[in-house]
């Protein structure tokens, strides 16, 4: 039962990812990445400062990938102890 549970998990992330893959590159301002996770100004510097999040300056103006911002939060994951995947 655990590997049929396991697969179909793949087969969504595999499936998730294909949809990232296939859509056009979204690039978001500092504003809506604050908006989209709920943290303040100060958080979304200390997050580009320390890498977590990459961002690209374009003049005075900040710009974020989406899907790198979704691929930090899956990186940044935790998983209850015991539980191998």
């Amino acid at each position: 039962m655990y590997l049929k549970t396991k697969n179909i998990k793949m087969k969504k992330v595999m499936m998730n990812q294909a949809y990232v893959e296939n859509q056009p590159q979204r690039w978001l301002r500092s504003k809506h990445v604050r908006e989209l996770l709920g943290i303040s100004d100060s958080t979304l510097q200390n997050f580009r400062v320390k890498g977590i999040i990459p961002a690209y300056r374009l003049g005075d103006s900040w710009f974020y990938r989406e899907d790198e911002i979704f691929a930090a939060l899956e990186k940044g994951r935790t998983r209850k102890e015991g539980n191998n995947g």
